[in-house]
């Protein structure tokens, strides 16, 4: 199934899985490919305070609706 949406990452957001905080990241450049999110998970965002060793990644796609959280 083809996506109308094209591949333009415009924010992140990574959510505890320890205290369940959630951080959004905006993208300065959005990215546009599967390997630079990659690339942006293993260098930019930081560990939680809470001392958590991961977080779940929300990546919001240009164009689509806001993600909701349960």
């Amino acid at each position: 199934m083809k996506r109308d949406t094209p591949f333009v990452i415009d924010h992140i957001t990574l959510v505890c899985n320890g205290c369940k905080g959630e951080r959004t990241f905006w993208m300065d450049t959005p990215l546009t490919s599967a390997e630079q999110l990659i690339e942006w998970m293993k260098t930019r965002p930081w560990p939680c305070v809470c001392g958590a060793p991961t977080c779940d990644v929300k990546a919001h796609l240009k164009g689509d609706p806001p993600l909701e959280t349960p």
